[in-house]
């Protein structure tokens, strides 16, 4: 989404990328941050992209929606091995905002991930309580 707003001699620099996109070929580990955003979130989606001075990975992209920021760190080459220098800077996160959960993913395989721990919270009223509310609506 990003790649029409850069700069052409940031696009020669990665002309891996697009073939990369395309399904061409993996590269593998990628590395990918997932921060959590307590509270109603965000009505509206932000995408960023920064550039680092990391050599490895040149650009930032990054989504913000919902209670989600994902970032993707963006390899210079088809081969890496070493992490990325993770960006820890969230503009976006309003000041009174003191809990961030940040998780920092490295993928090894082209496969779709499954989250380690997922929670469920759950309300309901009981059953006498919902039968209540019946016969109170036929008065």
């Amino acid at each position: 989404m990003v790649w029409p707003f850069l700069s052409k001699d940031r696009r020669d620099n990665l002309k891996h990328i697009p073939q990369w996109l395309l399904g061409e070929f993996d590269i593998l580990p990628l590395y990918l941050d997932v921060a959590f955003v307590p509270g109603n979130g965000f009505s509206k989606v932000i995408l960023e992209c920064w550039e680092s001075k990391d050599g490895n990975f040149p650009l930032m992209v990054r989504f913000t929606f919902g209670l989600k920021i994902l970032t993707f760190y963006i390899p210079a080459s088809k081969s890496l091995s070493k992490a990325p220098i993770r960006n820890e800077i969230y503009i976006q996160i309003p000041e009174h905002i003191e809990e961030l959960s940040v998780d920092g993913l490295k993928i090894n395989e082209n496969k779709r991930l499954r989250p380690d721990y997922l929670t469920y919270t759950m309300s309901y009223n009981s059953a006498e309580e919902l039968d209540l509310e019946k016969d109170d609506s036929r008065k």
